[in-house]
């Protein structure tokens, strides 16, 4: 077998300041990211309830991006947290400009296929909270956490929080999602069908 990792990496790039700061305007407040469905496997949920016991939260909003407008949980939470919900869908220059200014991407799935999200955030110089089922995309990058435990999600966003240790992750990060661009994965796949052809 050969594995032929997806791309993204490429593809995104960190955005301007001026257009970080545009976006945030738009947001309000600083943010953490959720990128794509929420529901099942992607275990939405633990951040949710992981919200509740975090300081930063008073002065977070957390943005969904795409995905479902409305679940259960969802509503549940926007409830209990009417400041802190913000759910949008985003062209592609916005996205990236929402990748580059937020504090983190929280990607808490169980299981992935591969997890575009994380890729084109790190390019985009966002840290990325995950669980160890992403390390294969994440490496050395991500900023791991138990995602079945809420408290272990808090002691990660206050990680991505510490600007010390944050600008260690960014770095980690661009050169981590360099490694996956659709152009090397054509050629993988290109590779393997030459020698099967030969």
């Amino acid at each position: 077998a050969t594995v032929a990792y997806c791309g993204g990496g490429g593809t995104f790039k960190r955005a301007l300041p001026s257009e970080q700061e545009a976006f945030r305007a738009r947001i309000g407040k600083p943010y953490i990211m959720l990128v794509g469905r929420r529901g099942l496997y992607k275990n939405a949920q633990a951040l949710y309830q992981a919200w509740g016991l975090w300081p930063g939260a008073a002065y977070h909003a957390l943005l969904a991006v795409g995905g479902e407008e409305e679940l259960p949980q969802d509503a549940a939470f926007a409830r209990a947290y009417p400041d802190s919900w913000r759910h949008v869908t985003l062209s592609d220059a916005d996205l990236t400009a929402a990748y580059s200014g937020a504090l983190a991407l929280v990607y808490p799935s169980i299981v992935e296929g591969f997890g575009l999200p994380a890729v084109e955030a790190m390019a985009c110089g966002s840290p990325v909270i995950c669980g160890e089922t992403m390390r294969e995309v994440c490496g050395e990058a991500g900023i791991y956490c138990d995602v079945f435990r809420p408290a272990s999600i808090v002691q990660a966003l206050e990680t991505a929080a510490n600007p010390a240790v944050r600008i260690e992750h960014v770095l980690k990060g661009y050169e981590q999602a360099a490694r996956f661009t659709w152009a090397k994965m054509a050629e993988t796949v290109a590779s393997v069908i030459r020698s099967v052809a030969a």
